[in-house]
This record gives C-alpha cells, sequence and structure tokens, in this order.
C-alpha cells in the first residue's frame, strides 16, 4: 500500500515540475508535446524542479 502512494506521489511531483518546466521554457526553445522523447521529458522535469517559484516570475515588472 505505501508503495503505491509513493509511486503516485512521485508521478504527481514529476507532472507538477513538468507543468513548470514548460511553463519557464521559453516559447522559441520549448518542443510540441509529440516530439518530445525520454531525454526532452526529463530535460523539462529537471527544469521546472530548478525554476524560481512562478508567483515571483509574474510579479516581476517587465520593461518596455
Amino acid at each position: 500500500m505505501l508503495t503505491g502512494v509513493l509511486t503516485v506521489t512521485g508521478a504527481v511531483l514529476a507532472l507538477h515540475n513538468f507543468a513548470r518546466g514548460r511553463a519557464v521554457c521559453p516559447r522559441g526553445e520549448r518542443l510540441p508535446l509529440e516530439q518530445l522523447d525520454g531525454a526532452g521529458v526529463i530535460q523539462t522535469i529537471g527544469r521546472g524542479w530548478l525554476a524560481p517559484d512562478l508567483q515571483s516570475l509574474w510579479n516581476e515588472p517587465r520593461e518596455g
């Protein structure tokens, strides 16, 4: 039972970090989802893991 809970928790965490990684990736560098291979998915999850807090990015003053 505990193993199943940990597996689901890990999957949710990976999905959360994948979404964050997609959000912080510049549009020009972002591959379409159907073109992502395993390495691209892992890179996107890592980018989301290392991303700053998204709320602080939205609150930053923009130039222009």
